[in-house]
């Protein structure tokens, strides 16, 4: 980890602050200093001395112009290619900025996305207060414990991409991304208590099969639940009388599975693969 108390560091830092608090108004300039020196926490110091002081500042102002206000539950996406004539920076790169509440699998997703193009990446976290307004009021200490959500900063170069439709697209691609990250964590714990009843069903009213089968599926969702298993989407549906096709419960749709409008809303049994009908 960096320390501030590095000379070499430090003046890179004092270097980069210098020319990002020209474009910073001025009665956010102390919040923006506290900012500006945990957004590079973790940055190694080679990167830091390969790049431009005044492109590492501009781009930093640009971050800090998406984080300064955020309501709750909101996830900001810039997307663009700076210029010297609009942003005072250029890049030969297109620029990726993100900020969203800091989940698990949002950096992965997020590349995961945009993995066909190749890039650098720099991702951090940080603990933030903000108002009612969601403007920041304060930048914790990276250590604090607070009861805050902590933000996660996404920073990315990707190939330079000059149609400004293929980055709006790109962009909204990002937006659905990070909407089912949110989703798949909202609905975890639920997905995670539909399976605990699935393996209490089992063990309080065991069905009329081998019991060494069923003895081997309780086993198997104990596995599972004893964190083996990602839950990405959980969905009920009813098996008709005839044992021929399945019927979706509205509004049962759990994580990624909430979208119900590009599902069928019947599926012949003989669409599942035929180790899934014989369950």
């Amino acid at each position: 980890m960096n320390n501030l108390t590095n000379r070499v560091y430090k003046s890179i830092i004092d270097k980069i602050l210098r020319f990002a608090l020209q474009k910073i108004p001025k009665e956010q300039s102390q919040l923006f200093t506290a900012f500006a020196k945990q957004y590079y926490t973790h940055t190694d110091l080679e990167t830091l001395k390969s790049r431009s002081a005044e492109n590492l500042g501009a781009a930093l102002a640009a971050h800090w112009g998406l984080v300064y206000r955020r309501l709750p539950g909101e996830a900001k996406i810039h997307i663009y290619n700076p210029s010297l004539e609009k942003e005072g920076w250029e890049s030969k790169y297109s620029i990726v900025q993100i900020v969203a509440e800091d989940k698990p699998f949002l950096v992965d997703s997020t590349r995961m996305e945009i993995n066909r193009q190749g890039f650098n990446i720099f991702f951090g976290n940080i603990k933030l207060r903000r108002d009612k307004q969601g403007k920041v009021i304060e930048v914790l200490p990276y250590d604090a414990i607070a009861d805050k959500q902590t933000e996660a900063l996404i920073y990315l170069e990707i190939d330079k991409e000059a149609n400004t439709e293929t980055l709006n697209k790109l962009a909204k691609k990002l937006e659905k991304v990070l909407e089912q990250v949110s989703l798949v964590v909202n609905d975890w714990p639920e997905m995670r208590s539909r399976m605990q009843s699935c393996l209490k069903e089992l063990e309080q009213n065991s069905p009329p099969y081998d019991p060494e089968d069923v003895a081997e599926s309780k086993d198997f969702l104990a596995w599972l639940l004893n964190d083996h298993f990602t839950f990405l989407g959980s969905r009920d549906y009813d098996l008709s009388k005839d044992h021929k096709t399945l019927r979706m419960v509205k509004k049962s749709g759990l994580g990624v599975l909430r979208d119900e409008t590009r599902s069928k809303e019947e599926k012949p049994l003989t669409e599942l693969p035929p180790e899934a009908r014989r369950l």
